[in-house]
């Protein structure tokens, strides 16, 4: 072991204990995950342990139900994924506050190709169980080294089920009651040179499981990633800058020289003191020879591992969980051997052919041969022997094909119809498609509850991401600087942090977009995708629209409203038209600097009282044209007249924005819709 104090010596036995035990105390359900997971993803995994051995020497077949199940779980899952979202959570904290927390979220879960870590996760908990992500901190651009801007990362856990472990006495399902948890990670030996150069390999921890059965096996080293809740009394100083109020809480233990002199040179003055109890997570990272990291202070208040849990309860004091596979086994396993047995009979029963006996085929012992092959179209047979004596005409009796054992048709049925009740059933094994809408309404409800459970903790799952990552981002977005968040519908937009402000009523410059005084709550967006959303109000508005007259005031907000939400190839120049009337007739607030300057320079336009009320006319006169062709291809039925309507749009359309350039060009395009 490499040279260590003796107090970190002390707690590098301690934390291999704590991984150890924790462990050794769910081992059995662990491998019972291992054998889920392995029984829809590993081929030939459905016959390994002793139904291989009943099986050996012997077909074995499988008729795959228990994989078509996850897969149909997981797809549902991915067409409607859920998201976090957060609501402000006191008076001083703005629904503006929540969304630009949210839209930061966005950003840093697409950035850091989240989907696929939460589908891991949900992934191995359908089929074992339990699934997980991390969540740490990265450079924002990790090769500058003038640049320390951080973001949050959210990272996949691959086998959670046999490399995640948290404090045994954690009873909460997202194991926010942990003191502590780990991760063992792999190292293959090129990996491992490239990370620790001149470090020995030597396994921290060697996790069991079912990789005897493979037919290759990777030489790895196994690390561990330890986190720590320390939970201590310590000083905090509160500080104030007199010229704008402002304060700032300062940790003792946060408080070195560098951070004296940025909070001197800010005008920060010391107010208070207090002695208050804080939480911090701390990591570290052990192999066998030692630490490859001390433990150090990391951002955030939980640890940062997010478990998803199947279904499952605490037994005994001991946590079981399963998905999908584990009860669908045993009656896979049945249904495998009633198809591989019949597979056996079919493959070397023999055929029904007739007993002669050798007088009654002498001499034709080659046309009875041949018959099979479709040769001859008829067979003969001797009637009477050479000394003339008669024989008896037709077969002694035949041999006779084995029938199928009753029990293994009876078992096939059961087998296969337990499946379908306990997975609610393929949609072509449970709707009539005569039924009414309200029938298979209730028969979709009746599918949705077998995995209702499941759905919910997922929910819970997201839930405790959003409270992890709340955590870290009211520490690593603490400065002052542009950041870029993500909006509802997937564009970007800059957003500067702290930045001061003159408040209208006080009268006084004050910080906004500050995350670290921002009392928030997480929740779970459990509703439709927003582009299923933005179709669901396209086709309102249409209503809304068939009922509103032409002259009424509502009516360009309406129109309006349909053309934002319209989604397909080539509508971004109707689009920008679109918001651009919305901004200039006030039903939009203008957004871009862009969207400032032309909303401006239409209203010094307005009080000049100049314009050129021909082009704006004719524009308006394109927008009703527009208007009036979707509304036909709607009514259309037919395929051409629809294409022809498609037609007529797109060259509106360019006609449309031809003129819209034209009329910058000359600088009265201000006066659009005015």
């Amino acid at each position: 072991m490499d040279n260590l104090s003796p107090q970190l010596e002390d707690k590098f036995g301690k934390i291999l204990n704590q991984v150890s035990n924790s462990w050794n105390l769910s081992e059995y359900q662990r491998d019972l995950s291992n054998e889920s997971i392995r029984f829809v993803d590993v081929p030939g995994a459905q016959w390994e342990g002793w139904v291989k051995q009943q099986f050996a020497n012997r077909p074995r077949m499988e008729l795959d139900l228990a994989s078509q199940t996850v897969n149909k779980f997981n797809t549902e899952w991915r067409e409607g994924r859920v998201t976090v979202k957060y609501r402000a959570d006191d008076s001083r904290t703005s629904e503006d506050d929540a969304e630009l927390l949210n839209g930061l979220f966005r950003k840093d879960y697409r950035r850091s190709h989240g989907t696929q870590a939460t589908d891991c996760a949900v992934g191995e908990m359908s089929k074992g169980g339990v699934g997980g992500v991390k969540l740490r901190t990265d450079y924002l651009i990790p090769d500058d080294p003038e640049n320390f801007d951080q973001t949050i990362v959210i990272d996949p856990i691959y086998n959670a089920y046999n490399t995640m472990i948290f404090d045994p006495n954690a009873k909460a399902q997202d194991k926010r009651d942990a003191q502590w948890g780990a991760l063992v990670v792999t190292y293959t030996p090129d990996s491992w040179e490239e990370a620790y150069p001149g470090k020995t390999m030597q396994n921290f921890f060697i996790p069991q499981n079912r990789n005897v059965f493979n037919l290759n096996n990777t030489n790895l080293v196994y690390v561990c990633e330890y986190y720590e809740k320390v939970t201590k009394r310590e000083m905090a100083f509160r500080y104030l800058m007199p010229g704008t109020g402002e304060k700032k809480t300062v940790y003792k233990s946060d408080l070195d020289e560098d951070l004296i002199v940025v909070l001197a040179d800010g005008g920060y003055k010391k107010t208070s003191e207090r002695r208050i109890e804080r939480t911090t997570i701390q990591k570290s990272i052990l192999y066998g020879g030692g630490y490859l990291s001390k433990p150090k202070r990391i951002a955030g208040h939980r640890i940062p591992i997010a478990p998803c849990y199947g279904y499952g309860s605490y037994v005994d004091g001991q946590q079981y969980f399963y998905g999908l596979v584990e009860k669908l086994k045993d009656a896979q396993r049945l249904s495998n051997m009633a198809v591989s047995n019949m597979a056996m009979n079919a493959a070397t029963s023999p055929k029904s052919m007739p007993i002669l006996t050798p007088e009654q085929v002498a001499g034709h012992e080659t046309r009875w041969a041949e018959q099979h092959l479709g040769k001859h179209a008829y067979a003969l047979l001797n009637s009477v022997d050479d000394e003339g004596n008669p024989i008896p005409l037709g077969p002694i009796q035949h041999v006779q094909p084995s029938q199928i054992d009753p029990n293994t048709t009876l078992l096939m049925e059961t087998t296969q119809g337990f499946i379908r009740t306990a997975t609610g059933g393929m949609p072509q094994d449970t709707m009539d498609p005569d039924s009414s809408g309200k029938a298979i309404n209730a028969m979709l409800t009746q599918v949705d509850l077998q995995t209702g459970i499941l759905r919910d903790n997922i929910s819970q799952f997201f839930q405790c991401i959003g409270d992890i990552y709340l955590g870290m981002a009211s520490e690593i977005y603490d400065d002052e600087r542009f950041v870029k968040i993500t909006n509802l519908d997937g564009t970007d937009k800059s957003v500067l942090l702290q930045e001061y402000v003159l408040h209208p009523k006080m009268d006084k410059f004050v910080r906004i977009n500050d995350i670290t005084k921002m009392k928030l709550e997480v929740v779970v967006d459990t509703g439709p995708s927003f582009a299923t959303r933005k179709r669901e109000t396209v086709d309102v508005l249409n209503q809304v629209m068939e009922k509103t007259d032409q002259t009424s005031p509502y009516f360009p907000l309406v129109y309006g409203g349909i053309i934002g939400n319209l989604e397909g190839p080539g509508l971004d120049a109707l689009k920008k038209f679109n918001k651009q009337q919305m901004i200039l007739q006030g039903f939009q607030d203008a957004e871009t600097d862009e969207e400032k300057e032309m909303l401006q320079k239409a209203q010094e336009e307005q009080a000049g009282g100049g314009g050129e009320e021909q082009q704006a006319a004719l524009i308006r006169n394109i927008d009703s044209q527009t208007q009036l062709n979707m509304a036909n291809a709607e009514d259309k039925k037919s395929e051409i007249a629809k294409q022809n309507a498609e037609t007529e749009k797109i060259m509106v359309e360019t006609e449309a924005q031809r003129i819209e350039n034209r009329m910058v060009e000359s600088g009265i395009a201000g006066m659009i819709g005015g």
